[in-house]
């Protein structure tokens, strides 16, 4: 047994809720499915519970603290709803690679993107919006585009919450790696 798949275990006891409790309730099973022998398996029952549950919310934390300062727009206009919906999207996806909080805020607006369970239609156009900022600040993203379904400028400018209804494409624009983005919106019907 390796080292690489100790540590992908442990990975995943810390990342992963469903398999943390997989673990917990049968140790074995998942002992096998990794081809871990039995003092493996043991080492790992010796890691309590309560410490693994600590450390995994300890680094959901740290992710939900790097969402927020990567999306503050969508931070301050979802306020307390930001961090329960992190905390229902944190176990559908594990960020990884050098960018990983950049990638993990660029999930989250895809999640937001597509549940019902925002208070303001307009929080979703928010999310794309950010996303595209966030994606485009990679020298490899030439352009992006979205669409949106209001006029977000006023909550941009002064906080406003009372967003009508325009439907646009929104466009970034970068002509060179080292170039500065630029961002365009154009009426769609």
């Amino acid at each position: 047994m390796s080292l690489d798949i100790l540590q992908q275990v442990l990975a995943r006891l810390y990342t992963d809720t469903e398999f943390r409790q997989r673990f917990f309730d049968n140790p074995e099973i998942i002992g096998q499915e990794f081809c871990l022998n039995a003092e493996q398996v043991q080492q790992l029952q010796e890691l309590r519970s309560p410490q693994i549950n600590f450390f995994a919310r300890s680094l959901q934390q740290k992710r939900l603290q790097a969402a927020c300062s990567l999306l503050p727009l969508t931070y301050r206009a979802l306020e307390s709803q930001f961090s329960q919906l992190f905390g229902q999207y944190a176990p559908t996806y594990t960020p990884g690679g050098i960018k990983k909080h950049r990638q993990d805020a660029v999930m989250f607006c895809n999640f937001l993107s597509q549940i019902a369970a925002l208070d303001s239609p307009w929080m979703r156009d928010l999310a794309e919006y950010e996303k595209g900022w966030l994606l485009t600040t990679e020298p490899q993203f030439r352009w992006h585009r979205c669409r949106l379904h209001y006029n977000l400028a006023p909550f941009l400018q002064s906080g406003s919450r009372q967003l009508q209804r325009q439907n646009a494409i929104a466009l970034w624009i970068r002509l060179s790696p080292s170039a500065k983005t630029h961002y365009f919106q154009l009426p769609w019907f």
